[in-house]
């Protein structure tokens, strides 16, 4: 018996020996900073004490390490997405567990795409979807991730017929300047801004759309300032800080503070003359406020203010880079080698002499680093450990989900929707059911009402001029064409929906609570029959006239006239009012992006109708 409780001693010893050897616990902490060391191709995890757990840095499977890599990780802290290249020159994006240490699914670009990178966070602050950009000449594009399965959702690419026209350059990259949830629409969002390629010469006007992938939508332009040559965004309440240079100075620009979208009345943070403010960051869960200035005669320097606005305070010349906690701030010093950590205005100016360090590359001979995660203020670290990459774990045995996250090309189809497994349903346009061949382009084997749920089984294949996919409705099984310019014929059917988004009023007094969904008297009884939804599209018919457009659906006075033959989405309703069925639209008048609320029609006359579906 002696022999065997040992024999059983001695495995779970050589057990726990095993576990602690592939897995690095994290103790619980407000917050944790991910440093990528260069030289020694490792992650290290620190927070407001010291170094708490490191691994060597995970590789893409076929990666082409010479080509660099770039990492971001979920605001939580759990999922690292790689983005690099592959042996054989394609761009390649993997997903990447970091506490069961595997990959959840890699994807290859296109021949010819670059990644377009972009130094915000890309994640919405739930760490649900993710939202990475690749571009090749004039041709880019946006996919939407979920960012826990690793699966995109939905794309944006350049031509897309929801796009404005003459509102984004040609050859202009696609950066990803936040991913948040539209509070009217309650839907997750992805803010684009739109930069040259290559050295930018003097002031440029920097345009962005703000596109909701679920409902394959742009809501609005310009959310991020154009004329902004660096911003940081504080993810709880869309608070932005921005540097603009002087038009009538060059050696001169400014830090102010606005919101997104509605940066108007933004405030001037620092405004010294001949003074080139830049790089501006939230501190502090938004109490303080960095930025660097070069001011001659003295070197480059961080600085650091009170977000309320004061006398900023200078750190030492040393400090190449600084970033925000919720409790503070951290200061790097590539140099020296080490990462500090402070959360008080109780410093020295100009000296190195702040705070306590975290984390040292101990080494006598410069080394690379540079920290790419800190968790997000508004966020929680949820990562209890990190698993330890090597040969025995698995990394690379998922490797063959690796697929091109890309979308074929199909002139004259509106961009896919639908992927393979999902649940779709056949749109609601005008009353006829839909078609459903042998094969993309075959014969007619049946027909699916309006509403006919069905599961996808292949596709997108390109025929005709149509994407066309095979699906499977109760006993009918045959190929559907998806859409056409004129709109979409079937759709995805589990529209994700959120909860809005509370705002913050002790930070952002401006603010208001979300209103209660319009109801109207209850009176439809104008109305003619009802044939448009929340998230399809629609036109205002050619014999109707210029429609009025009202904010509020019971405004005396509209606010804008549309004219006929206008597409539109629709976002909310409907509400009885007044005989009418409203419903609220989105649209573009005159390059800008409206809404308000339009009647369907009254008396037999219809103001709003959907596109035909093709036979």
């Amino acid at each position: 018996m002696k022999i065997i409780r040992s024999l059983i001693f001695i495995l779970v010893l050589a057990a726990l020996q095993f576990q602690s050897a592939h897995a690095n616990e994290l103790p619980a902490a407000a917050w944790y900073a991910v440093i990528w060391n260069q030289t020694t191709d490792t992650l290290h995890w620190v927070n407001s004490v010291t170094e708490q757990a490191s691994i060597p840095r995970p590789k893409l499977p076929n990666e082409n390490s010479a080509l660099g890599v770039h990492l971001h990780i979920s605001p939580n802290g759990r999922v690292l997405v790689i983005q690099g290249w592959n042996l054989n020159g394609n761009a390649s994006i993997g997903f990447y567990d970091l506490q069961n240490a595997s990959f959840i699914k890699t994807h290859e670009g296109q021949p010819g795409e670059v990644l377009s990178l972009t130094q915000q966070d890309p994640f919405t602050l739930d760490s649900q979807f993710v939202a990475l950009a690749l571009q090749n000449g004039n041709s880019w594009r946006v996919v939407a991730f979920n960012a826990v399965t690793g699966d995109p959702i939905a794309q944006l690419a350049a031509g897309d017929p929801i796009i404005p026209a003459n509102v984004v350059p040609a050859g202009w990259a696609p950066q990803i300047a936040l991913y948040d949830v539209d509070e009217g629409l309650g839907q997750y969002r992805v803010h684009i801004r739109f930069t040259p390629v290559g050295p930018i010469q003097g002031q440029i006007e920097a345009p962005s759309l703000a596109w909701i992938p679920q409902l394959n939508m742009i809501s609005a332009q310009n959310t991020i300032p154009p004329l902004a040559d660096f911003f940081n965004i504080l993810p709880t309440d869309r608070r932005i800080l921005y540097s603009v240079r002087d038009p009538q100075t060059p050696e001169t620009s400014h830090i102010y503070s606005g919101y997104v979208g509605n940066y108007d009345n933004a405030v001037a943070m620092f405004n010294q003359p001949s003074a080139l403010a830049n790089q501006p960051k939230w501190l502090y869960n938004g109490q303080f406020v960095g930025f660097r200035v070069a001011q001659q005669p003295f070197a480059t320097m961080w600085h650091l203010m009170s977000s309320g606005g004061s006398e900023s305070l200078p750190f030492g010349p040393d400090f190449d880079y600084l970033y925000g906690t919720a409790d503070g701030f951290i200061l790097v010093d590539l140099d020296a080698g080490i990462v500090k950590y402070s959360n008080t205005f109780q410093f020295e100016a100009f000296t190195p002499s702040v705070g306590n360090t975290i984390y040292t590359t101990n080494s006598p001979q410069f080394q690379a680093f540079s920290v790419v995660y800190v968790t997000p203020m508004g966020a929680s670290f949820e990562l209890g450990s990190v698993g330890d990459p090597n040969e025995d774990n698995g990394i690379g045995a998922n490797a063959a989900d690796d697929v091109q996250a890309n979308v074929p090309s199909c002139p004259g189809a509106p961009t896919p929707r639908l992927t393979i497994g999902a649940t779709g349903r056949v749109s609601f346009t005008n009353g006829q059911p839909l078609n459903i061949r042998q094969s993309p382009a075959g014969e007619r084997v049946g027909q699916l009402p309006e509403g006919t749920t069905f599961t996808v089984l292949q596709g997108p294949t390109c025929a005709d001029g149509y994407f066309w996919y095979q699906v499977q409705a109760d006993a009918q099984n045959g190929w559907a064409a998806e859409g056409d310019a004129e709109g979409y014929f079937i759709e995805p059917f589990a529209i994700t929906t959120v909860s809005p988004v509370p705002p913050v009023i002790a930070a952002n007094p401006t603010a208001t609570l979300p209103l209660r969904a319009p109801t109207g008297d209850g009176d439809c009884s104008l109305a003619v029959e009802a044939k448009l939804h929340v998230g399809g599209s629609a036109r205002t018919v050619q014999d109707s006239g210029e429609l009025s457009l009202r904010t509020n659906f019971d405004d005396p006075t509209p606010s804008h006239l549309v004219p006929v033959g206008v597409s539109l989405q629709v976002i909310g309703g409907p509400v009885c009012h007044g005989g009418h069925r409203l419903w609220k639209v989105s649209l573009v008048l005159n390059g800008q992006n409206v809404t308000g609320y339009l009647s369907e029609g009254v008396q037999g006359r219809r103001y709003l109708d959907v596109p035909a579906r093709a036979q």
